[in-house]
């Protein structure tokens, strides 16, 4: 019988809502761990390991990517530093997932792979299309019967499948 790879243990870079967000579709993940939570404040890392079962609570960023019990991060803190924070997490040999968009441009972007592949890191980029305000907007317009019957949907992706508010 094979042996099953454990799961990572994630450390969560961020605390505002999209971290939160991804802290209890976690919990709800068989196996998944929360390890570390990181944030510009100890109070807000405190809280928010409190509230999510995090293992430790880190102060700063830099000190979540050198945590020993973190394998992969979640990049949830604004747009504007999504590049740097996970590049210093996959300098610190963490796998990543980055809050949509990856980075500002197609040169950070290249950076990042770049780096992911001279470390062999999976870097991913994490969207939630439901929840962007054109998705909404399209939603009521097809609830209010204002573009005609719809004829077709594709759905490509869902991470709640007990979601069905699409």
């Amino acid at each position: 019988m094979a042996q099953e790879e454990p799961s990572p243990r994630w450390g969560l870079m961020g605390t505002g809502h999209s971290a939160h967000a991804f802290a209890r579709a976690l919990a709800t993940a068989p196996g998944a761990h929360l390890a570390a939570v990181g944030s510009r404040t100890p109070a807000r890392a405190e809280a928010f390991a409190g509230d999510h079962g995090a293992t430790s609570a880190h102060d700063s960023f830099a000190g979540l990517v050198r945590d020993p019990g973190v394998d992969a991060v979640y990049v949830a803190t604004p747009h504007p530093w999504h590049h740097i924070h996970a590049l210093a997490a996959l300098e610190a040999g963490k796998h990543v997932l980055v809050r949509a968009p990856l980075a500002a441009n197609d040169l950070q972007a290249a950076e990042l792979i770049q780096a992911a592949r001279a470390s062999d890191l999976l870097l991913m980029e994490g969207s939630a299309p439901r929840h962007v305000p054109v998705q909404l907007l399209a939603r009521d317009m097809v609830e209010q019967g204002s573009i005609g019957p719809v004829l077709s949907v594709c759905l490509l992706y869902t991470s709640d499948a007990a979601d069905d508010s699409l």
